[in-house]
């Protein structure tokens, strides 16, 4: 990676899902299930109901704040564009120089280790607007870990990204700064057990039998800790612990 040239981070936090969709090109199609409902189950398992949020720090251009409220539809303040909730959006980044890289991504918890019987996604999560809160198709970027607290958090870097941030899929959207940060979360503020939580990912795919186990926390990795001004996990434990990470299948 050439060290002198712009960057743009992208977190992804708490309930997403990085699907393979092991076609010739290297691509993840992103998952962040709508997963607000607060009578959703999983089996028998009641589900804690999460809210998906999209937060943009280094919006460029004459007027930063208009191009947040008239282009995402966010809330401006202390130079940082804010959309919750979102819900049935197609997210669009800017382009990387490099194709997708995910030797660095191995990390995040792989749904199929965990549950070996567990079939595929169930596609209404990938083409029906009323089943996920947002969707995006990576192919370019290096993927990577880190950590906030005991949950995990992927990572992508865009190196000299071109194009914009669109929510719509539509073109019309906003330009980035060198340095900026894009954060896609899917957040709890509402205690439960750390399965209570992971389980949306289960949710998602084509389960025989009933899935339980949960990975291990990115302490007992060794995971590099994530900027400490990345979104706060509203001081819960079970929103902050491994429960609330991010997954990828298979």
């Amino acid at each position: 990676m050439n060290l002198t040239a712009a960057t743009v981070t992208v977190y992804f936090i708490g309930v997403v899902n990085f699907y393979d969709p092991r076609t010739t090109e290297v691509t993840r199609e992103v998952v962040v299930p709508l997963a607000s409902s607060a009578t959703s189950v999983y089996a028998t398992l009641p589900l804690k109901p999460h809210v998906a949020q999209l937060i943009v720090t280094g919006i460029d251009g004459t007027d930063p704040q208009k191009d947040c409220q008239d282009k995402l539809g966010g809330q401006w303040s202390a130079d940082t564009c804010t959309v919750a909730p979102v819900s049935g959006r197609k997210i669009t980044l800017p382009a990387s120089t490099e194709t997708l890289d995910t030797s660095g991504f191995s990390g995040v918890p792989n749904l199929r280790t965990l549950c070996k019987t567990m079939g595929g996604i169930k596609r209404r999560y990938l083409d029906t607007a009323a089943s996920y809160a947002a969707r995006l198709t990576l192919k370019t970027g290096t993927l990577g870990v880190c950590s906030k607290d005991k949950a995990w958090v992927a990572k992508l870097i865009l190196t000299d990204p071109t194009g914009e941030l669109s929510l719509n899929g539509d073109g019309n959207g906003v330009k980035l700064k060198d340095k900026a940060v894009v954060q896609i979360a899917n957040l709890t503020s509402v205690g439960g057990s750390e399965l209570s939580h992971f389980s949306w990912h289960y949710k998602m795919y084509d389960t025989p039998v009933q899935c339980s186990a949960l990975p291990q926390s990115p302490t007992a990795q060794n995971a590099d800790p994530c900027p400490d001004d990345i979104v706060h996990f509203h001081g819960l434990v079970s929103a902050s612990g491994v429960g609330c990470s991010p997954t990828q299948y298979p």
